[in-house]
C-alpha cells in the first residue's frame, strides 16, 4: 500500500481558515472496510469540536484542547441549590465562563442525537431552517450554515460558511478556537507493507 497515507501531508498542508465552509463540529468515519483486527482492515476517522471564546480570554483559549473540547467534552445543563450552568456555557474549570459553544448537541436514550446551532447565531445572521440546512432569506435563500449526514442518515458535522462566521465572530469580539482528530488504521499480513512514514521535516 502507499505509505505515505499515514503521513497525512495533504491535512496537515490544508489551512482551515482559508475554507469555504468551516466545521464547528465534525463526527465523522471516512473510511472503513473489512474487520477490525483482520487483514485488510482499513478506516479513518475525523473528529472536531470548537467554541467561541472573547478575545480577552484569548490566552485561555490557546490552552484549549481536544480534552478539553474535542466530541469528549459534555456540553450538559447543571446545576446545583444556587447555581446553574446553562448549555451554551463554555467552563474550563466550575463555575467559571469561558465562552459559548455554537453547536449544541442533544442527546436521548432512545433516539439519535440533535445538532443544534447557536440561537444567537441564528438571530444574528437571520437565518432561517429548511431541513438540514440554515438558509439567508434576504440574501437570495443561500445556504449560510449545514449539517451533513452519513449514509445511515446519522449527523457526521455541522458547518458554516466562512465569510458569515468571521462576520459573527467580529461583531462579538471572539475568535473561535478548534480542537481537531484524524485517525488512519490498516490491518496488513507483514508490517514491511506499510514501514515507517517519512518524516516531514528533515532532521539534521
Amino acid at each position: 500500500m502507499d505509505k505515505t497515507w499515514f503521513e497525512m501531508r495533504e491535512q496537515r498542508k490544508r489551512r482551515m481558515a482559508d475554507a469555504v465552509w468551516i466545521p464547528l463540529r465534525a463526527s465523522e468515519q471516512i473510511e472503513r472496510e473489512g474487520l477490525n483486527g483482520h487483514e485488510g482492515f482499513r478506516a479513518e476517522f475525523f473528529g472536531l469540536g470548537s467554541v467561541a471564546i472573547p478575545m480577552d480570554h484569548r490566552e485561555h483559549a490557546e490552552k484549549l484542547g481536544w480534552s478539553d473540547i474535542g466530541l469528549i467534552h459534555s456540553q450538559d445543563v447543571w446545576s446545583t441549590d444556587n447555581y446553574y450552568k446553562p448549555v451554551d456555557v463554555y467552563q474550563y474549570t466550575d463555575k467559571v465562563s469561558l465562552g459559548t459553544e455554537l453547536v449544541l448537541v442533544q442527546n436521548f436514550h432512545s433516539e439519535p442525537s440533535e445538532w443544534h446551532l447557536h440561537h444567537d447565531l441564528v438571530f444574528a445572521l437571520k437565518l432561517l431552517r429548511e431541513g438540514d440546512q440554515w438558509i439567508k432569506p434576504d440574501e437570495g435563500y443561500n445556504a449560510v450554515a449545514r449539517l451533513r449526514r452519513n449514509k445511515e442518515g446519522k449527523i457526521i458535522s455541522l458547518e458554516i460558511k466562512n465569510e458569515y462566521l468571521r462576520d459573527y465572530l467580529c461583531a462579538r469580539g471572539m475568535i473561535l478556537r478548534i480542537a481537531s482528530f484524524r485517525s488512519r488504521d490498516v490491518v496488513v499480513k507483514d508490517v514491511a507493507e506499510v514501514g515507517s512514514p517519512a518524516p516531514l521535516i528533515e532532521v539534521r
